[in-house]
């Protein structure tokens, strides 16, 4: 019974995905916009490539010894991002997660989020126009010290008020090139990161009502999801080691998760992180620390530049 209400949930989902394909579609002259991050600092510049900016200056490296690492970087509208920092103590052990907001176009000084001070995850949904945390609770203490801690989705209202949902993950060695929270356009459905191992993926879906969650192990086969995006046009993820194929079987998927069935689109090496802008027709994908534009429908493939974890304005 519950396996048959998930697929119809799933099932309702994956329809207005393709039904809202095209809602947001590019007006000519109207460049859509990647963000990324590169060496620690967060950038923006235009989907073909063209008018980079540089939003951060200070960052270093993630987990070097003192300094601060900027990533997530998220449009939220194309002239507003928000992105987070986390800062490493001497030791190398990261001491304080902060979600911050800034402009583009690069002018101006990133403003940190009052309230916020551990966030280990973050996303915002266009349907709700809310922003939305990973917040770091309770943490767990095994035989040997302190080994994780309780991830709870935490939305932030437009007042700055927070509210916690029904969604919880778990985090141990969570990085910040892979906490995105994705939200599919119908606001019913999140993908939220979770503690990954070399046989399980870096992602989960969740329901963000909190009453229904399906396991991407039930219907990938044990394959690694290490990156996912819920766009209007279907849901894209990029799988790491694709079990029962070649190795070269690696790339960008497209995953009906109305089904649970994934198709191929094209092989990549080091698939890590994929935004899809269904507005354009493509997808920009981290591939072996750079950042390359597919097109969905040719299946070519071009390279951008050196860079990690993208997101992509519009949808």
């Amino acid at each position: 019974m519950r396996a048959r209400f998930v697929a119809a949930k799933l099932a309702l989902v994956g329809a207005a995905l393709v039904a809202l394909t095209g809602s947001g579609a590019l007006q000519t002259g109207t460049p859509g916009l990647v963000a990324f991050s590169r060496d620690g600092n967060v950038f923006v510049c235009n989907l073909d490539g063209t008018g980079e900016r540089q939003i951060t200056y200070d960052g270093g490296r993630e987990s070097d010894q003192g300094t601060t690492y900027y990533g997530c970087p998220t449009l939220v509208t194309r002239e507003t991002m928000v992105f987070l920092a986390w800062s490493y103590d001497r030791d190398g052990y990261d001491t304080t997660q902060r979600a911050y907001q800034a402009r583009v176009q690069g002018d101006g000084v990133p403003t940190a989020y009052d309230g916020i001070e551990h966030a280990m995850g973050l996303g915002y949904s266009q349907k709700e126009k809310h922003l939305y945390y990973l917040k770091l609770g309770k943490r767990m203490e095994g035989e040997e010290g302190d080994w994780g801690a309780d991830l709870i989705l935490t939305r932030v209202k437009p007042d700055g008020t927070q509210e916690a949902t029904g969604v919880h993950s778990w985090n141990a060695e969570t990085r910040i090139d892979h906490c995105r929270l994705r939200f599919s356009h119908d606001g019913t459905l999140v993908t939220v990161p979770r503690n990954a191992t070399d046989v399980s993926s870096y992602y989960g879906f969740h329901w963000l009502d909190g009453t229904e969650d399906t396991d991407l192990e039930e219907w990938l086969g044990g394959d690694c999801l290490n990156g996912v995006d819920l766009s209007p046009g279907g849901v894209y993820g990029v799988l790491a080691l694709v079990s029962g194929e070649p190795l070269p079987g690696r790339g960008l998927y497209a995953l009906n998760v109305a089904d649970r069935r994934k198709r191929l689109i094209v092989e990549l090496p080091k698939p890590e992180g994929v935004a899809v802008c269904s507005a354009a027709g493509i997808a920009v994908v981290e591939s072996d620390g750079a950042l390359k534009v597919v097109d969905l429908k040719t299946r070519s493939v071009r390279q951008l530049f050196e860079g990690v974890d993208p997101d992509v304005y519009p949808k």
